[in-house]
């Protein structure tokens, strides 16, 4: 029997996600409201920067990676008070193809490891999805770098971070 996870992300194609049985798994803040939302994955320091300090909301339940539990166990901004009803889980697991050179560091890695490959690394290792889904991914077939995050949390897409973001 398989065992369906849809991985809703940020890309302009996240709208064509539509209600299905199965996990829903979303990346950061999801663009829309999801029914039955199983989690929201978080990967970055900026994010947790946000929430603590109350400019970004996540509703739901959420699975911290790698540098959110640095961010847990440090309890910037008293966040495990503030959230830790919301936390489902920490996946902290950074594959080792992530290491772009000899010298990466698990924290340089991460960097290599986005939301949304996270969340797709999560759904196949960590919930043993059979069938995975994948919306909002656009960047893997144009190249388009844009985020509904980008609405909620400014990042830089200027042409250099871009150019530096397609390589």
């Amino acid at each position: 029997m398989s065992r369906v996870i849809h991985v809703i992300g940020n890309g302009d194609n996240a709208r064509m996600y539509r209600d299905a049985k199965g996990i829903k798994v979303g990346c950061n803040q999801p663009p829309m409201a999801i029914r039955n939302l199983y989690t929201s994955c978080i990967v970055d320091f900026k994010m947790c920067m946000a929430l603590t300090e109350g400019s970004v909301q996540i509703d739901g339940q959420w699975t911290l990676g790698y540098r959110p539990k640095i961010w847990y166990d440090n309890n910037r901004g008293n966040f495990k008070m503030k959230f830790g009803h919301k936390i489902r889980g920490f996946y902290t697991h950074v594959p080792e193809y992530t290491k772009l050179s000899p010298t990466d560091t698990k924290g340089n890695m991460y960097t290599n490891f986005n939301c949304g490959h996270f969340a797709v690394h999560y759904a196949a290792n960590h919930l043993k999805g059979t069938e995975i889904h994948m919306y909002g991914f656009d960047s893997l077939f144009d190249m388009n770098l844009q985020s509904y995050t980008d609405l909620v949390l400014n990042s830089d897409r200027g042409a250099m971070n871009n150019v530096r973001l397609n390589d």
